[in-house]
């Protein structure tokens, strides 16, 4: 007995989803916060646990949804600071007003 292969292969794509609005989207659609080495708050890939945030337009908004849910502090099983959250809110404007990525920041 024979099984039909299908001739072309789907693509997988990781979805996510939002800790703010709980939006599910392809990963390269959201922005990843992770607790870095250091302590402190972080953007884009690294090891350990992770929260997902929209990409723009809306990112400024979820963060303000999952700070005000506490769905930040929950997902990254973390309690955070206001100082930790301001310092991330402050990164994530400067993203919004064009400054460097994370990606470009380590280059």
């Amino acid at each position: 007995m024979s099984f039909a292969r299908p001739s072309a292969r789907a693509v997988h794509v990781p979805m996510r989803t939002c800790v703010g609005c709980r939006r599910r989207a392809p990963a390269a659609e959201l922005l990843r916060v992770h607790r870095a080495g250091d302590g402190v708050l972080a953007l884009g890939a690294g090891p350990g646990r992770g929260a997902w945030l929209c990409g723009e337009p809306s990112t400024l908004t979820c963060f303000d949804q999952a700070v005000r849910r506490r769905a930040l502090a929950r997902t990254l099983r973390a309690a955070l600071s206001a100082t930790e959250l301001a310092e991330l809110r402050a990164t994530l404007e400067g993203r919004r007003l064009g400054g460097p990525t994370p990606e470009e920041t380590k280059a």
